[in-house]
């Protein structure tokens, strides 16, 4: 069963539903799975099966993020430090806004974006005569 606790505009992540249901499978079955598992599975069906051309931050910050630490990935490497909360650092909070609009990526733009973006990437990369990276 999968409940919540958020109202209408609440925040919602395939990620996180994907993770969460990853998590219990494993556990109910005895399969130990290391943190880059849950991220490279979960990853796995945003990309193979719900078709978004994404990357791996949203299923890292779900999986390796811990209260009061800032999370630094290389998500080329897959490399990630946590750093703990300076003493000094002023309290904050985050205010979270509901825009009124719900979206699903996979029936907007957010492919053609990814797509466009990249091809970006690549002229800029060949206008300062750098090696052009492959697409991942």
């Amino acid at each position: 069963m999968v409940s919540g606790k958020l109202p209408i505009g609440g925040l919602s992540s395939s990620v996180a539903v994907t993770t969460a249901y990853l998590m219990a499978l494993a556990d109910v079955n005895n399969i130990e799975l290391s943190k880059m598992d849950l991220i490279n599975y979960s990853h796995w069906v945003e990309t193979e099966f719900i078709g978004l051309k994404n990357g791996i931050l949203d299923q890292a910050a779900n999986v390796l993020s811990m209260n009061n630490q800032l999370m630094v990935m290389d998500c080329k490497t897959n490399e990630a430090e946590l750093i703990q909360k300076g003493d000094n650092m002023p309290e904050f909070e985050v205010v979270v806004v509901y825009s009124g609009i719900s979206k699903q990526l996979i029936s907007t733009d957010f492919n053609n974006r990814t797509d466009e973006l990249r091809v970006a990437g690549w002229v800029l990369q060949d206008l300062s005569v750098m090696a052009i990276t492959p697409a991942l």
